[in-house]
């Protein structure tokens, strides 16, 4: 743990395009040995791509991604 924060391996960061109540929606995923977790839900494209962004790079730089010890499955940003 770091600053509060607790550092997940993962093996794949993914993502998951869905309809909900007729407006689309951007699920980021990421897959570790404990299965697969939502890490962040949006309806704003560019919000989704800006953190997408940033943890592809996080990943492939540390070979981790750092969240909130208590962010995951709870993380969710819909506008």
């Amino acid at each position: 743990m770091e600053n509060g924060k607790m550092q997940y391996a993962v093996e794949k960061l993914l993502t998951k395009f869905f309809y909900k109540d007729n407006f689309l929606f951007f699920q980021i995923l990421v897959e570790n040995n404990c299965g697969t977790e939502v890490y962040a839900e949006y309806r704003d494209y560019s919000e989704y791509r800006a953190e997408y962004h940033k943890l592809h790079q996080q990943l492939a730089v540390e070979g981790k991604i750092k969240v909130m010890q208590n962010n995951l499955p709870v993380m969710s940003r819909v506008a």
